[in-house]
């Protein structure tokens, strides 16, 4: 009789439409649940793998200040303060591109329009707009090449050194004039009396055409570096609309691998020069006299025709030049203020959206 009862009651149970939906709801949140917890073990297992890979690119940064302070080089703070100031520039960097991402993200409703509009807007923030700013700054600042330089110098050179041959000639045409109707013995007498300073003036005239040739050339130079400098101030004001030419501005002066590096050692090895060429002046007042050095090295040498012996020791040596705290965050606040404001507009821009964003 019991058996029957149950039996009866299971299959009213089983049989009814309310067991029917009740069951079938229980085994879609079951499987629903399961479905989720898989996606969120699955979203951990990718933040942790985003860790490690954030870890593990600190991690040679890291490893190399220890390196650095346990091998005891010398680093004064400006080289820490250099040093600073790329990270402060990196982090800068890497958040306004996670900004940037989040805000397109909260603007766009598809995952593919995300895709496409972060994909076009990175190769026209880190490939276009550089070069673009390059190649309009060449068209709008043009800088003469190497070879108009030179054939401006050779030109200027030839006609200079055109001139002094022929003043010379008119001018010894004058002398051997005043001397028409001298014998052999008077002339002979003329010339070894005023040879001397003829040749004076001729070494003085042969002197200055080398000064105006040396001023021409430096003015052409001092033209061409300006003009450069023009360029390359217009481009680097251009390409700043893009955060990775600002980045990388500061990554270069922080690392002194700037294009200033070029100007810094020209003018260091022009002062060279000159300090250098006073040294040799100085020391062989009195005749022409050549600097040698003596076989098998050591710091010393003699002028030839001289009694003395030069010392070389006194000569100046080249002294590498040094990039100053100051000179390499000139520009820096400019750049990195452009990528704080263009991080927090991302931010201020992707926060309203986000909070306007209707997820139905």
């Amino acid at each position: 009789m019991l058996r029957t009862l149950i039996e009866k009651e299971w299959k009213s149970v089983l049989l009814s439409p309310k067991f029917g939906l009740t069951f079938g709801v229980v085994a879609v949140l079951i499987l629903l649940s399961t479905w989720i917890g898989i996606r969120e073990y699955r979203a951990f297992e990718a933040q942790q793998a985003a860790g490690q890979r954030l870890l593990a690119e600190e991690l040679p940064v890291l490893l190399a200040l220890l390196a650095v302070v346990l091998a005891r080089v010398p680093l004064d703070g400006a080289h820490w303060a250099r040093l600073g100031l790329l990270l402060l520039a990196s982090a800068l960097y890497v958040t306004f591109f996670m900004a940037f991402g989040v805000a397109v993200s909260a603007l766009t409703r598809k995952p593919a329009t995300s895709f496409l509009v972060l994909l076009v807007s990175w190769v026209l923030l880190v490939l276009v707009i550089p070069r673009a700013s390059l190649l309009a700054a060449v068209h709008l600042v043009p800088v003469p090449t190497v070879a108009e330089l030179e054939s401006r110098k050779e030109g200027f050179e030839t006609r200079a050194w055109g001139d002094y041959r022929r003043g010379l000639e008119q001018t010894w045409r004058q002398r051997q004039s005043k001397m028409a109707g001298m014998t052999e013995v008077e002339q002979d007498a003329y010339e070894e009396g005023r040879l001397w300073r003829w040749l004076e003036e001729d070494e003085g005239a042969r002197k200055t055409v080398e000064a105006e040739i040396a001023t021409h050339a430096a003015s052409l130079e001092e033209d061409l570096r300006n003009r450069k400098v023009e360029q390359e101030r217009l481009a680097f004001g251009l390409s700043r609309l893009s955060p990775a030419s600002a980045y990388r501005l500061v990554a270069m002066r922080a690392a002194g691998t700037g294009v200033s590096l070029k100007t810094r050692n020209e003018d260091a090895a022009r002062l060279y020069k000159t300090e250098l060429s006073s040294f040799v002046d100085r020391h062989s007042e009195g005749g022409d006299h050549i600097v040698t050095r003596r076989r098998g090295g050591g710091h010393g040498g003699r002028f030839m025709g001289a009694r003395e012996t030069l010392d070389l020791s006194e000569m100046p040596r080249f002294q590498a030049p040094r990039l100053e705290l100051a000179a390499a965050a000139s520009s820096a606040p400019l750049d990195l203020g452009l990528l704080a404001i263009e991080t927090l507009l991302c931010f201020a821009v992707g926060f309203v959206a986000f909070l306007r964003y209707d997820v139905r």
